[in-house]
């Protein structure tokens, strides 16, 4: 039987009796855009040298070589800049000392946005959700929650931002009649749904948590970007296929180049890199030449690449001691764990902190998701009952879990299983 069969059966008599409570999409790294408004006269820098207003400044129109090329001068360098720099400048985040939080750059205003139809990830859902032998779902009550994935949530918290989401959740949850919502995590997204769920009014508002390749306790991989501009397991495959340098850019930057520089102080990555919860017994994760770097030691990784205060966003990472069931919503959690998995990176050289550095080597495979091992992704089994946990088994990884057919069907269980309480 289908999953849509499966599916229709499931909810044949709850679509009866129930209204479609809103669901709420929290979509994962990269996914949202960014829109930028940047002030030349308040940036001393002078990265950039033009004043822009809403400006596009990720995800970039990819259709075809020209765009890139259009997209890279859009973002015009200041005097005596390079051509990119502009665009750096107002990618990457500052570490705010007096305020213990990241935030944009001098001059630099960043709204995120998205909409399920414009995602790179999202669209499988999307047909699962609205499709008359699946879900069914009225368009209207479908809404993804935007929020700037360059910030670890100790700087959403105190700047700000996920009291600005809270709100938005209250919001959507009056335009139905106060109605409570179903909330849908993917990737990083499960880091902000998990945040989010820490306050009680929410708690009350939620009737049920999708958790979908949940990285509770980090990636080996996020350790590439930061250090060398590394797109493999940091970028969706789609995107990253059609991400390339048309001449006669490509003679003076690569791809890899433009991630190093745009994930400078990239709070969020930071936030993802391995966890004692998520990598046990304090393992080596990763070996530059001669040296070797534990999880107690990722402060000092960050250092010797030349970004120490990233060590800040470790702040944000969650103790294997606060995964606990969250009150009164029903939680279920949706990952791959048959794809062979990096644990640790090498590096044949020792790290350079004021360039870039060689594309490491993925070693230490185990079971996970192909990005996230399992031992991280099953801390979201802490959460629920173990019939709540749907461990894929097969091709699935942590990009195809929304469009392979084992990924939709555990998708669509889960929301029927919802739909059916009262």
């Amino acid at each position: 039987m289908s999953y849509l069969v499966t599916l229709a059966v499931l909810l044949a008599s709850a679509s009866q009796a129930l209204a479609q409570p809103p669901i709420i999409i929290l979509p994962g790294l990269l996914d949202s855009q960014l829109i930028v408004t940047y002030n030349k006269s308040a940036d001393s820098s002078a990265a950039c040298n033009n004043n822009f207003n809403n400006t596009v400044m990720w995800v970039p129109s990819i259709g075809n070589a020209t765009e890139i090329g259009n997209f890279l001068t859009t973002f015009a360098a200041g005097p005596g800049k390079q051509l990119p720099d502009c665009w750096f400048h107002v990618m990457q985040l500052q570490r705010n000392a007096a305020r213990q939080i990241f935030t944009s750059n001098i001059g630099v205003t960043v709204r995120p946005a998205l909409s399920i139809s414009q995602s790179y990830v999202l669209k499988p859902l999307q047909r699962l959700l609205l499709a008359k032998t699946g879900l069914n779902y009225s368009a209207s009550r479908i809404k993804v929650l935007a929020y700037d994935w360059r910030l670890d949530i100790n700087s959403m918290t105190r700047g700000g931002q996920l009291a600005q989401l809270r709100g938005r959740i209250q919001t959507i949850s009056r335009q139905f009649k106060n109605e409570s919502v179903i909330l849908v995590g993917y990737s990083q997204g499960n880091l902000v749904a998990r945040a989010l769920l820490r306050d009680t009014k929410m708690q009350a508002l939620v009737k049920g948590y999708i958790a979908i390749a949940p990285p509770f306790g980090g990636s080996a991989r996020v350790m590439g970007a930061l250090s060398s501009g590394a797109l493999e397991g940091n970028i969706m495959p789609d995107l990253e296929a059609k991400l390339q340098i048309p001449p006669p850019y490509n003679q003076i930057i690569s791809r890899e180049y433009l991630m190093y520089n745009a994930a400078q102080e990239l709070a969020s990555l930071a936030m993802q890199a391995p966890s004692p919860a998520g990598f046990p017994g304090d393992p080596v994760i990763a070996v530059a030449g001669p040296k070797s770097y534990k999880v107690s030691q990722l402060g000092q990784l960050f250092s010797d690449i030349g970004q120490p205060m990233l060590a800040e966003a470790l702040k944000s990472q969650v103790d294997a001691s606060d995964f606990v069931p969250i009150p009164g919503v029903p939680t279920y959690c949706i990952y791959g764990g048959a794809q062979p998995t990096p644990t640790q990176l090498t590096y044949k050289a020792a790290f350079a902190a004021d360039k870039i550095n060689e594309l490491p080597v993925t070693a230490g495979f185990v079971d996970g998701d192909s990005v996230v091992p399992l031992s991280s992704l099953s801390l979201c089994d802490k959460l629920t009952d173990k019939d709540n946990v749907y461990k894929l088994m097969g091709k699935i990884n942590h990009f195809t879990v929304l469009n392979e057919t084992a990924g939709l069907a555990a998708i669509a269980k889960a929301f029927g299983k919802i739909l059916e309480k009262k």
